[in-house]
This record gives structure tokens, sequence and C-alpha cells, in this order.
């Protein structure tokens, strides 16, 4: 294997408008000069304007895509994405078990913009206990950190409202508690919580290794931002795999997003929430 090819798996499902999900993926993987590689969870029935349909793939079928590729030509770093139900975490959490990635970045999607369920409520526990601890890095967005929190009988009360708004500003060691409360809810995985849905200037933060890193960014007037999560993720990857440490890989995913969100804002691409412009020029 040349290493220069830097191999990235994604293992999520198809959004066929191309905003988000694997194609937002592979788009992302090829701007950041690595070898995109897919296996399918879903297909769903979508375009800018939201989320009809969802059908998820057999899990045995996940798996066996995903270890095709693996046993031919194995990635340096898995992102999965949209998984749907149990039998998908089950198989995801198998493959990993057994071979072993050396990074992989988990974006717990669990509802599309438009507000469709993207993973079974029973599935979540299962996501919890048997995927997370496989992680290199976990990227709930502020709702779906809520969730697992719930999910680990852990009391959310002011949660939210500490990484909102003027929050935001402040409060270092009660952003660390909730963020080291998070990384245990996620079996101890580092974690970035993203930002995108609190109050005001949106702020990432990376708890890793018993401390956090804050990321401020900017509010970008933009309505093309379907997939941004997916984009994320999968550019943290990206860079892993290209050798950066995780919080410079974050630090370097923030800044591709961010310019293909602005470049991506006077373009159309659809009548609804658009994507962001993988291929911006630098």
């Amino acid at each position: 294997m040349s290493p220069s090819l830097f191999p990235c798996l994604t293992i999520a499902g198809l959004d066929p408008s191309g905003g988000a999900g694997i194609i937002a993926d592979l788009k992302t993987f090829a701007a950041l000069g690595c070898y995109g590689q897919a296996a399918v969870t879903a297909v769903t029935v979508q375009s800018s304007l939201g989320v009809s349909e969802s059908v998820a793939m057999d899990g045995g079928l996940v798996y066996r895509q995903a270890a095709a590729v693996m046993d031919d030509f194995m990635p340096v770093a898995v992102k999965t994405g949209m998984l749907g139900n149990t039998a998908v975490v089950q198989a995801v959490t198998k493959l990993l078990r057994e071979y072993k990635p050396e990074y992989v970045v988990v974006d717990p999607v669990m509802l599309s913009t438009s507000g469709m369920p993207l993973l079974d409520a029973s599935a979540v526990p299962v996501l919890q206990k048997e995927l997370l601890p496989l992680a290199t890095l976990v990227t709930p967005n502020l709702p779906e950190a809520e969730t697992l929190l719930r999910t680990a009988g852990m009391d959310v009360t002011g949660f939210t409202e500490t990484f909102s708004g003027d929050n935001k500003e402040g409060n270092e060691e009660e952003k660390k508690e909730w963020l080291h409360r998070l990384s245990q809810a996620c079996g101890g995985a580092a974690v970035l919580l993203k930002g995108g849905h609190a109050e005001g200037a949106p702020t990432d933060y990376l708890y890793y290794n018993g401390s956090f890193r804050a990321y401020p960014g900017k509010r970008i007037a933009s309505r093309n931002t379907h997939g941004t999560g997916c984009t994320l993720s999968s550019a943290i990857a990206a860079h892993l795999a290209r050798g950066m440490n995780l919080p410079d890989a974050v630090a370097a995913a923030k800044t591709y997003v961010s310019a293909a969100i602005e470049s991506g804002a006077a373009l159309f691409s659809g009548k609804g929430h658009g994507s962001l412009n993988h291929f911006f020029e630098k």
C-alpha cells in the first residue's frame, strides 16, 4: 500500500442530493488529499428540502461491504455517520473490533436537520455501550450530547445552558466537568462537542486527555449548510489519516468547513438548505 494515498473509509447513509452522508464524506476526503472508500448503511429519500424516507441496510451486508474493503485496502481512518438501527451498530462494532483501524471518528447521527429520526431510540444504548468506546473521537452536537448523557443516567440540568449564549464566556471548570461527563458517557473516548446549535457565535469544545480546548467560530450567513456535521467529522478523519494529532486535526477541519460554508453561501444547490462547496478554490 502506498502511504501517499491515505485511505479513509466512511460508513454512513446515502443522501442522493449529495449534500450529506457518504457523498459529502467522499467529497471531503478527495478535497483533503485522501483516497475515499464507502460502505452504505441506509438509503434515504431526501433533497435540500429535507428527508422523507430512510431504509436501513441489513447489518450483515454493511459488515460485508466494509470487510471487503478492509481485506483488500485497509483504511488508515474510519468515519461513521448515520447507522440507523441496532443491527447496523452491532455490525460496525464487530467490524472495528476485528480490523482495529488506527483512527475511528464517530459522528453519532440521530436526527436530520428537518427532524426525521436517523437512529432508532433503542439503538442509542447499544451505540453508547459497544461502539463509542472504540472511537478515537466522538462528535456530538448539543442535542445528541444531551441524549448520550441522559442515556448514561446523568442529570442534564444546566448542560445546554453552560455552552450557550452569554454562558460561553467563563465557567471553565463547569465546562470541563460537563465535557468529562460526556466523555464518560462515550466510554472514555475523546469528544468534540459541536456548538452550532447554541445561540450566538458557534464554539466547539474538544475534551482530550483530561483537558479541553475551545475552538471559537463565527456564524456565517448562509442557508447552504446541509451536511456540515458530516463534512466536519470526515475532515477530521482525513487529517488524522494524513498524520496530524487530534487537536490540530480538529482545528484544520474547522478551518476547512468554515471556508466550504463561506464559499458555498452564494451558490445554488437546491431550493432549501443546500450543500457546502467542498471544492472551493484555496
